[in-house]
């Protein structure tokens, strides 16, 4: 197996991971140019000032969310592709990873509801753990 299969999915996650940023800056830098945002809510994100449609909010924390759990996927994957541990079993799980993120983020800027979400969010952790494992084992069986 092409180790570099590995990447694929890091570029697909890191590619919806500027996607949202992208979204979230046209729909502020929009809401600021118009006057329906207020400039000084930017200046340290203040509660008080926070005029922020609950859309742009839902925007913000996903993408946060691509910010968080996965940092663990990333150091995953590069460290198989470095240690030359990629196998088939590490390339589906990341494929799925990567799915759920995406499933995430649809309903957390869309519908957001907390239960799809949440399943989407606890199933891509439970993959995540299953790709540690996955590569866990490889290590200590190189080791």
């Amino acid at each position: 197996m092409d180790r570099a299969e590995i990447l694929l999915p890091v570029l697909a996650l890191a590619s919806l991971t500027l996607l949202v940023l992208f979204a979230l800056g046209v729909l502020r830098v929009s809401g600021i140019a118009s006057g329906r945002f207020a400039q000084s809510y930017y200046k340290l994100f203040r509660e008080s000032d926070d005029q922020e449609p609950d859309i742009v909010r839902a925007i913000s924390r996903n993408y946060h969310n691509l910010l968080e759990l996965p940092v663990l996927f990333y150091a995953g994957c590069l460290l198989a592709y470095a240690a030359d541990l990629v196998s088939q079993p590490l390339v589906t799980l990341a494929w799925v990873f990567v799915a759920l993120r995406l499933v995430h983020t649809m309903i957390h800027v869309t519908c957001n509801r907390l239960g799809y979400r949440m399943t989407a969010f606890v199933t891509s952790f439970f993959v995540l753990l299953g790709f540690w494992v996955v590569l866990g084992r490889a290590l200590l069986v190189q080791g």
